[in-house]
């Protein structure tokens, strides 16, 4: 399983770039036959783009308060 820090990749303020790091993230992890895993998802937007890039797992504040 491959774990992304998606907060972090946004941080950098270009959606665009962001979106081609997280699509080379999913390929990457399906070329290894691997899943993975999207962290710091903050809004229902980053959730469903990540979702449509075949991301099945995620965490984060959207998700549920930290505990």
């Amino acid at each position: 399983m491959l774990k992304v820090d998606f907060s972090e990749l946004h941080r950098s303020g270009d959606e665009n770039e962001a979106l081609v790091l997280l699509r080379a993230v999913g390929s990457l992890a399906a070329s290894l036959g691997l899943g993975w895993i999207a962290s710091g998802i903050e809004t229902g937007e980053q959730l469903e783009q990540v979702r449509e890039l075949g991301c099945r797992a995620a965490q984060g504040p959207a998700l549920a308060a930290p505990v």
